[in-house]
């Protein structure tokens, strides 16, 4: 039986012979399969089998792949090659490029390696700051379909400017070297129909001793916002960042509605604000004196775990 006559057979003689000929075609043109005996895989094409090992062939690139390694298609070289970016969880999981990345050991320690960093956020509730002469409301907003439930806020009026005060101690795994944002929580007056709100940050920066109380002049950034509705829920990141913020310094600030600036037609309701910082690093590896050795030549100590040093 030739092998047009068993492909026949095999579809019950459904079509005809030059249809199936055609079919045969793409198949021969596509047919691959692997052979149990040796792991080979063979291509069969325009009716020839060609055998040969995973390894061998010419569009997988091999070199340097580790165990467990994930291959992903590189378009611009036109090979498969190792991703750097996943490992198989019996070894490590790693997700990032060669030099960034985020690695997960076995053991499940955590690690960030080159610029890799976390971001992290600080939330102080606005209930908490402290209130200027022209003092804003402590209310609640009703929240739900009951108006069960509700939210403690801080109503700012739309006639007259009024202040909130608070500071904030910066954190010492803050890396100074990317942006600080502030971020605000906030929701349109209950009857807002039209307008603009003008929220403002009035801040300065400081050592945490040793500093003069009446040195140095403020920084203000602002958003202004147009709400979509008024029983919207907002968060509102403010387009230029708190600058020169650096671990173990402190932030005063001085928060405000610029009602001279803004048209909205209600108050203004906030909830918290937020400081949002990139983390320097998480997850450094320790070791433990078993794994620690003395370099010959530095006098140093190596973890023979991972041939770092550290003096």
């Amino acid at each position: 039986m030739t092998a047009i006559q068993n492909l026949q057979r095999v579809i019950g003689m459904r079509g005809t012979k030059a249809a199936i000929i055609a079919f045969s075609a793409t198949l021969e043109e596509q047919a691959i399969a692997k052979a149990s005996d040796t792991g080979e895989f063979g291509l069969y094409t325009n009716g020839a089998w060609s055998w040969l090992a995973l390894d061998e062939l010419s569009d997988v690139n091999t070199t340097g792949v580790v165990d467990g390694a994930a291959l992903v298609w590189d378009e611009t070289a036109a090979i498969w090659r190792d991703s750097i970016l996943m490992r198989d969880i019996g070894t490590d999981v790693r997700h990032g490029n060669a030099s960034d990345y985020l690695n997960i050991d076995s053991d499940g320690t955590i690690t960030m390696v080159g610029d890799s960093r976390v971001f992290r956020e600080v939330r102080i509730d606005a209930s908490i700051a402290v209130k200027g002469a022209a003092a804003p409301t402590t209310t609640t907003r009703a929240v739900g379909a009951s108006g069960g439930v509700k939210v403690p806020v801080t109503q700012f009026s739309n006639i007259t400017q009024q202040d909130l005060y608070f500071e904030f101690h910066s954190p010492t795994d803050l890396d100074d070297t990317e942006d600080v944002h502030f971020h605000l929580m906030w929701f349109p007056g209950a009857s807002w129909s039209a307008g603009n709100y003008m929220w403002k940050l009035e801040y300065l920066i400081t050592a945490e001793n040793g500093v003069e109380l009446n040195v140095g002049a403020p920084t203000t950034i602002q958003a202004s916002i147009t709400p979509a509705a008024a029983t919207n829920v907002i968060e509102t990141e403010f387009a230029t960042a708190i600058t020169g913020l650096e671990p173990e310094k402190l932030i005063w600030c001085h928060f405000y509605r610029d009602v001279a600036n803004d048209n909205a037609d209600d108050v203004g309701e906030v909830r918290w604000f937020e400081i949002e910082y990139t983390m320097n690093k998480l997850g450094e590896k320790y070791s433990t004196p078993a794994d620690m050795l003395v370099d010959d030549d530095t006098n140093q100590l190596i973890d023979d775990n991972s041939d770092s040093l550290t003096d």
